[in-house]
């Protein structure tokens, strides 16, 4: 290398030949025999390594960035959600109980089982609605065409916040309406309609469900391991018959 940081140079290119192999079109105003000219100047010389890790290291920040920036909007947002929520309760005369996240719930009917743990498979029953009374889901409604249990495991965010938190919340058997605010659900990204529901979920919506936890199982133990030295040995599992023809041999 000629160049070193600092260090500017200019170059000057055929332009026929810049333009010979290039996928756009030579402009109109170059004329055959001019010539291309480069003004370049060499900040900076780094190592494969080096850019790498700069690369890297500027991709985190601007995921830490976005993710700052997504936890205020949905502060604002929670914020916003639970005055809308308030007011639902006021205008129905809903009595719900709140967590610390924000989700609200009422238990319409309580189960005898036990409470699930995180790991738990669980079985459930739902029917989701907007806060307008749209009925957007439902495991129970034909109209939805899947008219079958929902099965998933609890805390692995295979659902949305607000059913990981809430479900843990119900004894096995119970019945119960949440009342997630949007954080707790799809936050900002809407969701696609169906025949069912042409309106689909809207960013920002507020989500009501109606849920059964049908049953919930805990995870079965690892299996034991086995111990190599109380192996019977292969002369033992063989039969007197093989036994003897082998030392017939």
């Amino acid at each position: 290398m000629l160049m070193t940081p600092g260090d500017s140079i200019v170059c000057q290119a055929d332009a026929d030949v810049m333009y010979k192999n290039a996928k756009n079109k030579k402009p109109d105003f170059i004329k055959p025999g001019d010539k291309i000219q480069y003004f370049i100047k060499l900040i900076t010389i780094k190592t494969k390594e080096q850019f790498q890790k700069e690369q890297q290291a500027a991709f985190m920040k601007q995921m830490k960035d976005q993710q700052e920036k997504q936890k205020v909007a949905a502060a604002k947002q929670l914020v916003k959600d639970d005055k809308a929520l308030k007011a639902y309760f006021s205008k129905n005369h809903i009595t719900p109980i709140k967590t610390a996240s924000g989700l609200y719930y009422t238990i319409r009917e309580e189960g005898s089982g036990e409470k699930p743990l995180p790991g738990d498979s669980i079985t459930m029953s739902y029917t989701g609605k907007l806060m307008d009374g749209t009925k957007f889901d439902s495991n129970e409604d034909t109209a939805f065409h899947h008219v079958q249990p929902l099965k998933f495991i609890l805390g692995r965010a295979e659902v949305i916040k607000g059913w990981d938190e809430g479900i843990a919340l119900l004894n096995t058997g119970s019945k119960a309406t949440f009342y997630i605010p949007s954080p707790l659900a799809y936050g900002q990204q809407a969701r696609p309609g169906s025949a069912a529901n042409p309106k689909g979920i809207p960013a920002n919506s507020i989500l009501l469900f109606d849920v059964q936890l049908v049953n919930s199982k805990h995870p079965l133990p690892p299996a034991p391991k086995t111990d190599s030295t109380n192996l019977p040995k292969l002369d033992t599992l063989k039969t007197p018959a093989l036994q003897a023809k082998e030392e017939k041999n």
